[in-house]
């Protein structure tokens, strides 16, 4: 069952809205180094409502971002493969010789949905609620922006073309 839907501020000061557990999902002990395209789960902590797993399904006709239409992200229960996450290299020219080796702090990486190969995405360009305490929010979804090569790219640059299209697609 669905506990909550994914929506994020810019906040950068850590908190129990936007920090998360990440969790051995392919039997990897606990304590051990992330990998680039190790899977893993992202969990919260275990707090009012328990430990909730970040998931995400194929987008559908009834299932989907409420404001974009994207694949939608939930905050749900139970663990099972629709909660498995994989980290990539952020440049495909480097992602194969990247791939078994340990992820460096602070480097810029795709988190990428195991079952859909969609990367987890913050939509700068749809507001939901205009601001809370926390500065504006975004949607959450699970899409990976490709530029005209077919190659990812960061969802802040042409945020007015990727609107279009996604105006377009709707």
């Amino acid at each position: 069952s669905i506990i909550a839907y994914s929506w994020g501020a810019h906040s950068m000061t850590p908190c129990v809205r936007n920090a998360f557990i990440i969790t051995s999902a392919d039997g990897t002990s606990d304590g051990e180094v992330l990998r680039y395209d190790q899977s893993f789960a992202l969990r919260t902590t275990a707090g009012f409502d328990g430990e909730l797993f970040l998931a995400s399904d194929h987008k559908t006709f009834l299932k989907c971002a409420k404001k974009s239409r994207l694949q939608e992200l939930s905050l749900v229960e139970e663990f099972d493969f629709l909660r498995w996450w994989k980290v990539i290299y952020f440049d495909p020219q480097e992602r194969l010789e990247n791939e078994g080796y340990p992820v460096q702090v602070n480097s810029k990486v795709l988190i990428s949905h195991c079952k859909t190969n969609q990367c987890l995405a913050a939509l700068v360009f749809i507001y939901l609620f205009g601001f809370s305490l926390f500065g504006k929010e975004y949607e959450l979804t699970a899409r990976t922006f490709l530029d005209s090569h077919k190659a990812e790219r960061d969802n802040t640059t042409d945020d007015k073309q990727e609107d279009t299209q996604i105006k377009e697609c709707s």
